[in-house]
Parts: structure tokens; C-alpha cells; sequence
């Protein structure tokens, strides 16, 4: 093995190009990221090999036949192909005026978490604009109830070879189907939101009870406020379809808003790349589907209470995009 396919500097002395390739490509990124804006000579060899071996990649890649949007920007985030076809957009990052500090409680997992917040925005929203709330993975559970749980015994899918019984979305879909109080039905809300997971495969989540921990009331009112200046846009799709059956890629935005999609994010964290390249999928897959531009992509975080927006007003990668995809195909 050649010495100069290893690294000689910071914690990760020691290892090879390629095991730190395989185990920390964050760092590798990060590394190559900063060598761009201030040149170090002793990361010249390992970036050069860097982008070899993500062109490498690049060159092989295959996008399965069928997938969803979020799936997809996770194979593409590090494809240099792709990423130059966003012509290096950078966001604007700005803040709401009322603050809070919160974050998720530990008892919930992280994919799960989020996608409550989503529902609770949603529902959120579509009772300010009276629009129903329909949430299209909730409606596979939805049957005749007479309010009894036991009325809902019955198996929706297989988890490890057990048995999955959604009583609880069952009861609680209904419930929240009939409120306009979102704040009123937060628990029911919550159990609303396992029927996402459970239909993306990420576990049904059967045995997370709610508290009010999840999402205090204070915190939700001021989440909620800074929710006004979104809801004043129109017009306003709400959780619109936007996947393509041409391209094999299925998925729904949360918001689109005249010529700006928005999609809510609740990481502590700010976004990844692969978070804006779904923003993008969205508008390529939007404009597919209508012919329309958008020129805007925003993630709003309403627990770090705050956005970042790109202007894409003068992007025309759409048919590129399109190409790229289609070349790709399995």
C-alpha cells in the first residue's frame, strides 16, 4: 500500500483514504470543502483521490426504477454530476422574530419526531385555510368505526414477521378528521402520524405513548405564529402530489405556494445538501407535471425557528435534470 493513500493529519492519522471514505464521508466532504476555499498541501493528494473515487461512483450509479424523492436525493447528494447542475445555488438563511429554545424529547425517535411536527403543521394549516385534513397513508387504516378501538383489529402489514394492529390510527385519524382545533387533538395527531412510518417501512412505533412533552403548548403557539406569514400566500397547495410516473419517482411535497415550494424540516441541525437537491426534485418534478416554474425553495425549521431560502429564479437545469435522471434508470 502506497503511504501517501493514507492520512497523516488530525484524528484520522492513520487511516487510509478508503476506510475513511467508507466509515466518515461527512469528513471527507468537509475536508474537501475547505481545501477548496483555503488550499492545505497536505490534502492535496487525498482530495485529488476524493474526487476520483466520487466520479467513480458517479459513473456507476443506478437509480432503481421505482423510488421516492426523499430516497433519491440520499443516492445523489454526493454525485459531482448532479451537484453541477445546480450551478453551486446557495442559500440565505434568515430568522423569525420569535424565538424559542426546544428540542425533541429523547423517548421519540428522530424520523418519527419530524413527521409528527409535519402532520401538526398541516393540520395546522389546513384548518386556517378550511381545507380537510386528508392524509393519503392514514386513509390505508380507515374503516367504519363505532369509536371502539376493537373495531380496527386488523393487519395492515408485517414487521419482523409480528402481526402489526393499527387500533390507535384508526380512532385517531377520525378524530382528527373531524377537528379544527389543532392544539385540542395533539395526541391524536401524533398516533395519526405512525401510519407515515409504518408505510415507508420505518416501524410502526406501536408502543410510543404520547405526553405532553412532545409538543408543550406553549411551544406549539409560537410555532404556530410564525406559521402566519406562510399561510397568507397563495395560492397554497398543501401536502401536494408531485411525483412522475414517467420518471419512477413518487413522493409528495409539503407546501407549494404560488412559485415556492416549502418543505419543513425539524433537525437541530442545519440542512444537509441532499435536503435542498429534494427541494429541487420537487420543483423538476413540478414543472414535469404542469409545465410551471418555481423560483423559490425554501426549508423552514420551526424549531430552530428560523428558514433558508435559494432563489432559483434563473436556474434552467430542468430538462438537464430530467436527462440526467432518465440516463440513470435501471
Amino acid at each position: 500500500m502506497s503511504e501517501t493513500n493514507i492520512i497523516t493529519w488530525g484524528t484520522n492519522a492513520g487511516m487510509t483514504f478508503e476506510q475513511i471514505f467508507q466509515e466518515n464521508i461527512g469528513w471527507c466532504l468537509w475536508t474537501r470543502d475547505r481545501h477548496e476555499k483555503s488550499p492545505l498541501a497536505r490534502s492535496i493528494i487525498f482530495c485529488d483521490w476524493l474526487d476520483s473515487k466520487l466520479q467513480e461512483l458517479d459513473n456507476s450509479l443506478i437509480i432503481p426504477p421505482s423510488i421516492n424523492v426523499s430516497h433519491l436525493a440520499k443516492i445523489i447528494d454526493r454525485s459531482p454530476s448532479f451537484l453541477k447542475l445546480l450551478n453551486g445555488c446557495s442559500p440565505v438563511h434568515s430568522f423569525f422574530s420569535n424565538q424559542i429554545k426546544w428540542s425533541r424529547p429523547a423517548q421519540v425517535p428522530p424520523n418519527l419526531f419530524g413527521v409528527f411536527i409535519d402532520y401538526v403543521l398541516r393540520h395546522y394549516i389546513s384548518s386556517q385555510i378550511g381545507q380537510p385534513f386528508i392524509d393519503r397513508r392514514a386513509e390505508i387504516f380507515a374503516v367504519d368505526l363505532d369509536d371502539s378501538e376493537n373495531d380496527c383489529d386488523f393487519v395492515f402489514c408485517k414487521e419482523n414477521g409480528n402481526p402489526i394492529r393499527p387500533k390507535r390510527v384508526c380512532v385517531s385519524y377520525k378524530v382528527v378528521k373531524q377537528s379544527t382545533e389543532t392544539k385540542l387533538v395533539l395526541r391524536e395527531l401524533f398516533y395519526t402520524s405512525t401510519a407515515h412510518t409504518a408505510f415507508w417501512g420505518e416501524g410502526y412505533h406501536e408502543k410510543i405513548d404520547y405526553d405532553d412533552s412532545f409538543l408543550p403548548l406553549q411551544v406549539f403557539d409560537i410555532i404556530t405564529q410564525n406559521l402566519e406569514i406562510v399561510i397568507k400566500k397563495t395560492p397554497l397547495l398543501l401536502n401536494p402530489i408531485v411525483g412522475n410516473a414517467n420518471l419512477g419517482i413518487n413522493g409528495d411535497a409539503d407546501l407549494i405556494t404560488g412559485e415556492e415550494i416549502i418543505d419543513f424540516k425539524t433537525s437541530m441541525n442545519e440542512p444537509a445538501t441532499k435536503d435542498f437537491i429534494q427541494l429541487y426534485l420537487y420543483a423538476v418534478l413540478y414543472y414535469k407535471n404542469t409545465g410551471k416554474y418555481i423560483k423559490t425553495l425554501t426549508v423552514l425549521n420551526p424549531l430552530m425557528m428560523c428558514n433558508w431560502t435559494i432563489d432559483i429564479s434563473n436556474w434552467n437545469g430542468y430538462e438537464e435534470v430530467i436527462d440526467w435522471i432518465n440516463k440513470r434508470k435501471k
